[in-house]
C-alpha cells in the first residue's frame, strides 16, 4: 500500500495537473471566442502542449466516442421525428442544456435522522 504522505502527494499532483489542463482548455476556447468548453478543446491542448502529450491518445479516443454517441442520438431523434411526422404527430423537442460544472461538485446534503 501507499503511505499517507505518498497518497497525498499523488492526489495533489493529479489536482494540479487537472487545474493546468482546465486552464489551458479555457484559453483554447477563448482564442476561438467561445465561453463554452468542448471536448475538442481538451484534445487540442493534449495535442499541442508538450506537458500533456501523454494524455493525447486517451483523450482523442474519448472525444471520438462522444462524437459517435452524439451521432447515434441524432440519428435516433431524426428517425423518431420522421415516424411522428408520418403518423401526423409532431413532437416538441426540448433543447439540450448542459449543467454547469459547479453542479457536479455541489455539497451533498447529509440526512441524519
Amino acid at each position: 500500500g501507499l503511505s499517507k504522505e505518498a497518497l497525498l502527494l499523488v492526489t495533489k499532483a493529479a489536482e494540479l495537473a487537472t487545474v493546468k489542463l482546465g486552464l489551458e482548455s479555457v484559453r483554447v476556447a477563448q482564442i476561438q471566442n467561445r465561453r463554452k468548453l468542448l471536448p475538442d478543446d481538451v484534445a487540442m491542448v493534449c495535442r499541442s502542449r508538450e506537458q500533456f502529450t501523454f494524455l493525447k491518445q486517451d483523450v482523442l479516443d474519448l472525444v471520438r466516442e462522444q462524437q459517435q454517441q452524439q451521432q447515434q442520438e441524432g440519428n435516433e431523434n431524426n428517425s423518431s421525428s420522421n415516424n411522428n411526422k408520418k403518423n401526423g404527430k409532431a413532437k416538441a423537442t426540448e433543447p439540450k442544456t448542459s449543467n454547469p460544472i459547479s453542479s457536479y461538485f455541489a455539497p451533498k446534503s447529509s440526512k441524519s435522522d
